[in-house]
């Protein structure tokens, strides 16, 4: 580009540019730089990890405050311990995030909750187990079984005999 014109042919060696006459075609590559830019206020310097803000009118220069830092590169670190529960996203916090012992009963809701429900593994998932009546026992069905109410079954058809084997039969003691 000769100096003081702009343009490469002779039509375009007119030292008069007219308003909207530079096109973006005619601009070289990293030519305008921050100081050729109107909306940037020429008496700001620019400072290390600032960004600009508009406030309606104008740019400003400012630094991050707050829970935040920004380095030079861009890169923005939130500070420990400045996120609380109230920023969360529902159901964003899994398994890997809670801390050991973290959920105690309070915590804990498998649906009709009731006062002497049981909670056991079904194989998929932990699930609820009514109460049963009263005088029934919680048995187990084996290992691939899910656990059940059992009621005693008393017999007091004959005598107990120190040292005979007796099949089908439950001791009960009154307490």
């Amino acid at each position: 580009m000769a100096s003081g014109y702009i343009g490469t042919g002779a039509a375009d060696r007119d030292p008069a540019i007219g308003n909207d006459t530079v096109t973006s075609s005619k601009i070289s590559d990293d030519a305008v730089t921050a100081a050729k830019i109107n909306i940037l206020d020429d008496a700001l310097a620019a400072t290390d990890a600032h960004i600009m803000v508009a406030d309606g009118t104008d740019f400003g220069n400012v630094a991050i405050s707050g829970d935040v830092t920004m380095t030079n590169a861009g890169v923005v670190t939130i500070a420990n311990n400045s996120i609380d529960s109230d920023h969360y996203v529902d159901g964003s916090i899994d398994n890997a995030h809670l801390a050991d012992n973290a959920v105690d009963g309070t915590h804990i809701a498998l649906g009709s909750d009731a006062q002497g429900d049981v909670m056991y593994y079904n194989g998929t998932d932990y699930v609820r187990l009514a109460p049963g009546t009263s005088g029934q026992f919680l048995k187990t069905l084996g290992a691939s079984a899910n656990p059940a109410w059992g009621t005693v079954v008393t017999d007091t058809s004959g005598a107990w005999t120190s040292g005979t084997a007796t099949t089908g039969k439950a001791l009960v003691m009154g307490f």
